[in-house]
């Protein structure tokens, strides 16, 4: 077994090394990141020959790749790296959930080893992002692909496949370009892991406290707010739709909400209770109908009994805004899904605000 080393600096990061980022169940200096290589895809007669660490310190992290030089050393290279999970809590893969994880352990369990990693907390960055695929509206979600994205560039050309038969000619002839090819390809998976945790700041857009408003500006046809975010994004993100554009720019957003200006219809539920008036378009309370002629009523229907009210109105990216009841939502016509409230009812708070702002994020399509 080979054991290669080195230590590299960490990239600008939305937290501290220290802390428990979102999304995880501990620290990044209690967490294991780690790749891997094998000679196939499936693990009942596949090996794996090389497993690639990275552990962190306060301002850098050290990679640690553990290569089977022979066949045999599958089974040395998986105590090896056991050893270093046994001191962490926290898994770190990229699509490890589906397929580092499960190929280690079915690998341990021909060896009878008792090494068991989806027993400890496991993050996986790519599922992780893909949960913002809706905003971040990328082709592809592999890892090269979010490197791309961010701008990194990797000395690496190769794909594990492509190295399979690479490192079954290295055993049967064992040459330093081969073994460079084998440990530059997994030596930039796990820098590529590291560079890529500038990512974990978009777990944050959902959380109220990551927002602060520094400004508003309002006039009839739109309304303005700008501010800053505490874990700024790595690239710009932009949020279009025809009720608010927003923009976040590293640590400063820009939203402009663009009320909808006019007459809406406020559905009253017990419509039995009322009657319609067609000459009119309104409804009023049955009792209040006695003496009005039988052929200018007719009884409400729950398409029919509404209030009308014209007015500046902010529309609702589902039926409310979580944490605020709405006392009363608008509609163009009772079978629209769309809901709008009254921009004078609602709060003008920046909690409320922030709250809006983020439903429109979880709902950009």
């Amino acid at each position: 077994m080979k054991i290669w080393k080195e230590t590299v600096p960490l990239p600008p990061l939305p937290i501290t090394t220290r802390e428990e980022f979102c999304g995880g169940n501990a620290s990044l200096l209690d967490s294991l990141f780690f790749d891997i290589e094998t000679t196939g895809f499936k693990a009942d007669y596949c090996n794996i020959y090389l497993i690639g660490c990275a552990e962190f310190g306060e301002t850098d992290a050290t990679i640690t790749l553990f290569f089977a030089e022979e066949r045999h050393e599958e089974k040395a290279i998986l105590e090896a790296f056991g050893a270093l999970l046994e001191q962490k809590s926290q898994c770190f893969t990229f699509n490890g959930n589906r397929f580092d994880i499960p190929f280690i352990e079915k690998r341990c369990e021909k060896y009878d080893l008792a090494l068991r990693p989806s027993k400890k907390a496991c993050f996986d960055l790519f599922l992780y992002v893909k949960q913002f695929q809706h905003l971040l509206k990328l082709v592809h979600y592999k890892q090269k692909s979010l490197e791309e994205f961010l701008g990194i560039h990797r000395i690496d050309t190769y794909n594990g496949g492509e190295l399979i038969e690479v490192y079954k000619h290295y055993l049967s002839n064992p040459n330093p370009e081969e073994e460079t090819l084998l440990k530059q390809h997994n030596l930039d998976d796990v820098r590529g892991m590291l560079l890529l945790l500038p990512l974990l700041s978009y777990g944050y857009l959902y959380r109220k406290d990551n927002y602060q408003i520094t400004n508003i500006e309002s006039s009839e046809k739109e309304i303005v707010l700008t501010g800053s975010i505490r874990h700024p994004l790595p690239q710009k993100l932009i949020c279009s739709n025809k009720t608010c554009y927003m923009t976040i720019d590293g640590s400063t957003f820009r939203a402009i909400l663009y009320p909808y200006i006019g007459e809406l219809r406020y559905y009253l539920e017990n419509y039995r209770d009322y009657v319609y008036l067609p000459g009119d378009d309104m409804v009023i309370p049955k009792v209040l109908a006695a003496s009005i002629p039988k052929e200018q009523k007719q009884k409400a229907t729950k398409e029919l009994c509404y209030t009308k009210k014209t007015g500046r109105f902010l529309a609702l990216p589902s039926n409310g805004i979580i944490g605020l009841e709405i006392l009363h939502l608008f509609r163009k016509e009772y079978a629209d899904a769309n809901q709008y409230a009254d921009f004078d009812e609602l709060p003008k708070d920046p909690d409320f605000l922030i709250a809006y702002l983020i439903l429109h994020l979880k709902n950009n399509k």
